[in-house]
């Protein structure tokens, strides 16, 4: 089964490569199977960090605050399995992409990176800690006036000041 599913993503990932360059316009659609395929099936989230695939993913975040949303969805769809696969998540490049990732003005992909900041700040709490050394708050201070995000920004300001 999980040999099954590591084709499946391999061959998605082929696919996201080969919209990237030559159909960008696709690249939403299979990013939006990607998260169909993790949301429920901790087997396909195992497929994609078995093969290495978070930070092809992570390098997908500038295309488009579109793609960014979708990224980040598939992340948070890993990271809610818990412990065990936000191991795989953090250390890596990961929070330095979510730091990165506050710098937008769009909400969708603010909220994504709230909540998968949440996540991974519940399941790797020294995560919190090297948020709060790389300027994290700062980073939050941006969106606190912001209605739609004003109380999940004051939230993981807790949460960060709190691990």
């Amino acid at each position: 089964m999980q040999l099954r599913d590591e084709r499946v993503v391999a061959a998605l990932f082929i696919l996201l490569q080969f919209f990237l360059q030559k159909q960008p316009s696709l690249l939403p659609e299979g990013l939006w199977l990607l998260n169909n395929l993790t949301a429920n099936s901790p087997s396909f989230c195992t497929s994609l960090l078995s093969l290495d695939l978070i930070e092809p993913l992570l390098q997908l975040l500038p295309v488009s605050n579109v793609v960014s949303v979708l990224v980040l969805t598939v992340l948070c769809n890993v990271a809610e399995k818990g412990p065990a696969y936000c191991e795989h998540l953090w250390p890596g490049p990961l929070l330095s992409s979510l730091l990165g990732m506050l710098a937008f003005s769009d909400t969708d992909v603010i909220g994504q990176s709230l909540e998968l900041l949440q996540l991974l700040f519940l399941y790797r709490p020294e995560a919190a800690q090297a948020f709060l050394q790389q300027s994290g708050l700062q980073a939050l201070e941006r969106h606190e006036e912001e209605a739609q995000l004003q109380e999940r920004v004051h939230v993981l300001q807790q949460t960060a000041l709190h691990r």
